[in-house]
């Protein structure tokens, strides 16, 4: 199944101009256009659901894509990192998380004093889409 800007829209709850600004940003590839209609496969719904997080949290397009190029230069064998990472929002900042570590875009590792009072306080983690994935792959084997 393929979906449009509108269904993506839809499943996020953001507005279609929000996903049609994710796809002339290169964050969302189509696998098709048709008749100037953008469709997209599961794998960049969950990207886009990943984006719909991120903007929900209070990052704004502007702001992310600085950090995605901060994380470009910082983390080499990164090569789509709305897709491979797993990124979380503090105080409005964007950090990505690496197994158990905590990172600035840049690098910085971030030390966690806060850890069991943020799962108290539900701050929101917005998980790469592989881990995702493999957390409902996994439930569904289980």
């Amino acid at each position: 199944m393929l979906y449009t800007a509108a269904m993506i829209a839809e499943l996020g709850k953001v507005p279609v101009a929000a996903v049609r600004a994710w796809q002339r940003r290169g964050w969302l590839a189509p696998v098709e256009v048709e008749h100037g209609l953008a469709r997209f496969d599961f794998a960049q719904v969950t990207v886009a659901r990943t984006l719909a997080r991120l903007f929900q949290a209070g990052i704004k397009p502007a702001a992310l894509a600085k950090r995605l190029a901060e994380i470009a230069a910082h983390f080499p064998h990164v090569v789509r990192p709305l897709e491979e990472l797993t990124f979380l929002v503090d105080g409005g900042h964007l950090l990505v998380r690496q197994g158990d570590e905590i990172l600035e875009p840049r690098g910085q590792l971030r030390i966690d004093f806060d850890a069991f009072a943020a799962e108290e306080n539900s701050e929101p983690v917005v998980l790469s889409p592989l881990l995702t994935a493999a957390r409902v792959l996994g439930s569904r084997e289980s």
